[in-house]
This record gives C-alpha cells, sequence and structure tokens, in this order.
C-alpha cells in the first residue's frame, strides 16, 4: 500500500502571498478611505441642501400665515432663524447643519455659506443667488436692504453714518475709486464684506483716470475686511504703466481673508495694519506686475500662494515699520521668484521677516538674478525658508552689505 502525501507551502510561498497581500492592501486602503470620504462630504452637502429646502418651506409658511414677505439676512439661534424682527422654525430633520451667512432675497431664494455639518467646516454653497449685495446692520443684526449692486449698498452705508456693518456680495460689483471714494460715514468702525457665493467678485472701476486709485474708509480708524472675494480692476494696465501708479492704493486698516487678487494692489498708509490670510495673488504676466506693492503700514503675510511673473515688493517707505511674511507658498514665478525691497528709502526704515515659506520652481531665471530676497543695502531680519528645485541666491546688490548679512544668518 502506497500513502501519498501532499506538499505545503514553503515559507518562501508563504511570504510571497503576504507581500502581495500587503501590496494590495497599501492600494487598495486608501483608494477604500477616499471613496468613503467623498461619500461623507457628499452627504454633508445634500444635508445643506435639504435644510436650504426646509428654510423655503419656513418662508412660505410664514408667509401664508402672516401674509407678508420675510427676505434679508438671518442669523442662526438655537436651530432658528432670525433676522431681529421675525424668527423661523425651520423643520429640518438630519445632520446638524449651522451656516454662517444666511440670505434671502424678496424672491424667496436662499443661499447658505460658511457652512459646518455635525461641527466639520464643509467648502460649499448652496447658490440660488447670482448678483445682488445686502447690508447688515450688525449692531442690531437686523438687514438694512437688499440692493442690485454694491456701489448702491455702499452709499446707503455712509447716507445713514452706520456703524458697525456687514455687507454679503453675491457675483461680481463695481466700485469707483477715487481721490475721494469712501466706504461708510464718520462713525463707521467696522465693515465686513463677505462673498456669499462663489462668483463674489469686486471690480474697481478708474474712470478711465490712472491716478483713480484709492480705496478707503471715511473713517481713519475704521478696520474694513474682506472674506472671500475676488478683486479685479478695470484699468488697462500696460509694461508701460506696470510700476506704482498703476496699483489700486489701500489706505486704511484691512484685513483679507480667502481672497483673491487678479490686479495688483499696493497697502499705502502709514501706521495702519494690513493683514492677509490665505490669499492667492496672480500677477500678470503680460503686464508684468508684482501681486502687490507695499508702500507703508504694518504689513502680514500668512498661508498665502503667490503666483505670475512677480510677488512682493517693498517700496518707499517713510517711517518705521514691520513686514512679516510667514508660511506661503511661492509658487514658479518667472521674473522676481522672491521678496524685493526696492530702494534706499524702504532700507533701514522696514524690518523683514521672511520664516517658513516654500518658494517652488525659484531657479527659473529672473530678469535680474534668482533669490528669495533681493535688496540695495539691507538684508531680513529673520530669514528660514524651504527651496524647492533650485539654487536661490539671498541677493543683496550691494556687495559689502550682502557679505555682512550672510555672515550673520
Amino acid at each position: 500500500m502506497f500513502v501519498m502525501y501532499r506538499k505545503g507551502f514553503t515559507l518562501i510561498e508563504l511570504l510571497a502571498v503576504i507581500v502581495i497581500l500587503a501590496i494590495i492592501s497599501l492600494i487598495a486602503v486608501p483608494i477604500v478611505l477616499n471613496i468613503v470620504n467623498d461619500s461623507n462630504m457628499e452627504s454633508k452637502k445634500r444635508s445643506i441642501d435639504n435644510y436650504a429646502s426646509a428654510l423655503e418651506l419656513a418662508l412660505v409658511e410664514y408667509q401664508l400665515d402672516n401674509n407678508k414677505s420675510v427676505y434679508g439676512s438671518f442669523q442662526m439661534v438655537d436651530g432658528s432663524l432670525t433676522n431681529g424682527d421675525v424668527t423661523l422654525d425651520v423643520k429640518y430633520d438630519g445632520q446638524d447643519v449651522a451656516c454662517d451667512n444666511v440670505t434671502v432675497t424678496q424672491d424667496g431664494l436662499v443661499s447658505l455659506s460658511s457652512c459646518s455639518v455635525d461641527g466639520q467646516e464643509i467648502d460649499y454653497v448652496h447658490e440660488m443667488i447670482t448678483n445682488m449685495t445686502t447690508l447688515v446692520d450688525l449692531s442690531n443684526n437686523k438687514t438694512v436692504g437688499m440692493y442690485d449692486n454694491l456701489q448702491d449698498a455702499l452709499d446707503v452705508l455712509k447716507a445713514n453714518n452706520l456703524t458697525n456693518v456687514k455687507i454679503i456680495v453675491f457675483g461680481s460689483h463695481e466700485i469707483v475709486a477715487s481721490s475721494s471714494a469712501e466706504f461708510g460715514g464718520s462713525d463707521t468702525t467696522n465693515i465686513v464684506f463677505v462673498g456669499g457665493n462663489s462668483s463674489a467678485e469686486i471690480v474697481v472701476n478708474r474712470k478711465g483716470n490712472l491716478t483713480n486709485n484709492k480705496i478707503n474708509a471715511a473713517n481713519a480708524n475704521a478696520i474694513v475686511t474682506f472674506d472671500s472675494i475676488t478683486f479685479d480692476d478695470t484699468f488697462a494696465i500696460s509694461t508701460s504703466t506696470a510700476w506704482e501708479s498703476a496699483y489700486t492704493r489701500y489706505l486704511g486698516n484691512f484685513n483679507f481673508i480667502n481672497c483673491k487678487f487678479d490686479f495688483p494692489i499696493a497697502p499705502a498708509t502709514a501706521g495702519k495694519t494690513y493683514n492677509f490670510t490665505n490669499c492667492l495673488f496672480n500677477s500678470n504676466l503680460n503686464t508684468k506686475t508684482y501681486g502687490i506693492w507695499i508702500y507703508s503700514g504694518d504689513v502680514t503675510f500668512e498661508g498665502c500662494t503667490f503666483k505670475g511673473y512677480r510677488a512682493i515688493k517693498i517700496h518707499d517707505y517713510t517711517v518705521q515699520a514691520n513686514v512679516v511674511i510667514n508660511n506661503n507658498i511661492f509658487d514658479s514665478l518667472t521674473a522676481k521668484p522672491g521678496i524685493v525691497v526696492g530702494d534706499v528709502v524702504a532700507a533701514g526704515r522696514v524690518t523683514v521677516k521672511i520664516t517658513n515659506n516654500i518658494f517652488i520652481n525659484a531657479n527659473l531665471p529672473g530678469d535680474q538674478g534668482n533669490y528669495t530676497y533681493e535688496s540695495d543695502t539691507m538684508g531680513p531680519t529673520e530669514y528660514s525658508n524651504n527651496i524647492v528645485n533650485g539654487v536661490v541666491e539671498n541677493s543683496l546688490r550691494d556687495t559689502s552689505s550682502y557679505d555682512s548679512w550672510l555672515a550673520s544668518h
């Protein structure tokens, strides 16, 4: 009698199977997790849409019961919505939705933005409104009015000399810039512009005059904040006018959050503060502008991205001030890969800190060399950054100054 024995797996075969399974897991698990995360995100977006539908139904019920329409900007309070005069009971059964910006038009159109679902912030806008503005008096959270264009809202703000306001911007709007153009009245201390939808845009109109390039608040101590707004300009800039006169000058205290600049701007008031957080600067490749030209003021950049031709120009400072450039991305700029201090007027009067930034493709041929920082006479007081794909000079045109600065860094 013959007994046959089946040969088992060898250790090498078992190891091979384990390695194959591990490779499959490495490939499959991230894909599955991405599918789950995408599904979860879509579910949260649909929750925002469902809440908007419930709000629309609550509006209809209120109008039928009270024989009057309700519109304007609303605040969420303990699950209900109020505009200061009217409180709506929104019958909604789903994930917990909270939105900072809730706007209803006279036609019953609803927009929800700056929302969170179950405590998680969601980058999504329920968008029904296309082109209008809403002026809200933040002192009582009441809607002052809804307007077809931004300039009308600004005119009402100024005429009523409101102190603390929010203007929700839907779609693209023009504002007139000039030597006398002002936001608000003498008592206005706080103005917040908020993008109500993804197409929120402010276009500066100079009426064909190059010197009409000033934007400011009537109250020199007011704080003006722009949140989620794209900026552009009607001025036909050219290479011959690409220097400081072409840039829109902002005079006063300004905060820019999640903004996009398709036309260069210029902070230009000594003793004032300018904060740029998570902004995108697109400098024009054809007109050869900087993304921003800093004349004066204490200026801070945090989490911003610079693309296109040039990034930051620091120029013409006449009083002591600080510029802090931290945790930003300078992405493949074609002419000046980094930051420029342009003249001896600025040098010695401005303290420049350049830290934790990323310079990508900074080895592209610049018009005066490759550098992360360039100046006639001075170096930054703090310098610590990550250079990606490029050997970059920290260039100073004056060799002796450069040698002494390099030795101390």
